[in-house]
């Protein structure tokens, strides 16, 4: 797989930003020098990448005598770094006018990130995945508004790029669920024979695979000496199915049981399972909080990802819309037909996306995963919200023209 050879400085980095606000806008005059320097050394490697990204699958190199979850470390890192450079390409791109070059490389990441969802298997690789395609949504957008597209022409853009963007299926999700079960059950049989140091891994930056006989962390104190693999591993399992049942409720938060000290079940528990019963039904729950992702977190950013292609598409046809009347139109049910298929509804709330018609420019945005109108505020704004929005305002227009 392809590599990139040379690293921006750190006072380039300053200059070439690729997130935030600035990720949606071509490169200052000050930053086209330096990223044109910069492509004329890797551009060799992104074209790899993207001849890589027509293939029907994605290659993974196997792993031998290791761990389960750092089978896949390294692919991911590699595909989340091309990604980021195809966006830093697009940005100068459309700073020196190739609109349409900019458009290949914009479907080449969505490409990517199908390729890549392919061999999704765990909330790690999931969440790249969503970087993937949020970074490939938020590179479209941008090379629509600096367009001169017609209406007929952005409508066969949303076209190409809804196949990318499909949510995910209850049969995906529940295989990640299944794999990050097993890769946990997997760290606890290394654990239990002293040859995975959790801590040291977790720190590391060379070894993903600690070699069986090292002096690992749990070797030194002893913990697995003191707990019952099995009782382990059953409070790990279920945990996982209080996840994957979690999942598919209407809850927003994941709420665990914690049962009241019972000096009863205390004394049943070492007169049945002795000392190592006692440690391992402690040992259990610490380490599968430890193991397990934030799976709020993760639950929220599967759904963030999926209003967030349903938003690019209504922002792309109420551009188109707007390209065709020279206004935006005073509802979203205006864009259905010509403009769009089927208007999507917000799946935070079953109802309508909000749309608000702004001096200018339009505010289009779902109520978030807590389900609260919060009027469009963000995490970027004070107070903070909960809210995924576009805005169009009349200075980013002003840019494009």
């Amino acid at each position: 797989m392809a590599c990139i050879h040379k690293k921006l400085e750190p006072e380039e980095q300053e200059i070439v930003k690729v997130s935030g606000t600035e990720a949606r806008l071509p490169f200052s005059d000050e930053a086209v020098p330096i990223v044109r320097r910069w492509l004329d050394e890797n551009n060799a490697a992104l074209d790899v990448f993207i001849t890589a990204a027509h293939k029907p699958v994605l290659y993974v190199p196997p792993m031998f005598n290791g761990i389960v979850i750092a089978a896949h470390l390294t692919n991911e890192d590699t595909c989340r770094e091309m990604v980021r450079n195809l966006q830093i390409r697009v940005r100068y791109r459309l700073a020196i006018g190739e609109i349409d070059k900019a458009w290949d490389d914009v479907l080449a990441m969505y490409r990517i990130g199908k390729l890549h969802r392919q061999v999704v298997w765990s909330m790690y690789t999931s969440l790249v995945n969503t970087m993937i395609v949020g970074s490939a949504n938020q590179s479209a957008e941008s090379v629509l508004l600096h367009s001169d597209w017609t209406a007929d022409e952005i409508r066969r853009k949303i076209e190409e790029v809804t196949p990318f963007q499909q949510p995910w299926s209850e049969e995906e999700i529940r295989l990640i669920i299944r794999n990050d079960r097993l890769m946990a059950l997997d760290i606890l049989t290394y654990m239990a024979n002293g040859t995975f140091d959790l801590l040291g891994w977790l720190g590391s930056d060379s070894q993903c695979c600690p070699r069986p006989g090292t002096n690992s962390w749990f070797e030194k104190i002893n913990v697995m000496r003191f707990a019952r693999l099995g009782i382990v591993m059953e409070i790990v399992n279920q945990r996982f199915d209080e996840f994957e049942h979690w999942y598919f409720s209407d809850d927003h938060e994941l709420v665990y049981e914690i049962a009241e000290f019972d000096i009863y079940g205390f004394l049943k528990t070492v007169a049945w399972y002795g000392y190592c019963g006692v440690v391992s039904r402690s040992f259990g729950p610490m380490l599968i909080d430890l193991l397990c992702p934030a799976v709020e977190a993760w639950r929220s950013a599967l759904q963030r990802c999926e209003v967030d292609a349903m938003l690019t598409r209504l922002l792309f046809a109420l551009e188109a819309y707007h390209r065709d009347n020279g206004e935006y139109p005073s509802a979203l049910d205006d864009l259905q037909g010509r403009y769009i298929d089927e208007i999507p509804l917000d799946p935070f709330s079953g109802e309508a996306f909000r749309y608000i018609l702004e001096e200018g420019g339009f505010l289009l945005y779902s109520v978030g995963p807590n389900g609260i109108d919060e009027n469009g505020r963000n995490q970027a704004d004070n107070p903070k919200g909960d809210d995924i929005r576009r805005r169009m305002p009349v200075e980013k227009r002003q840019e494009r023209e």
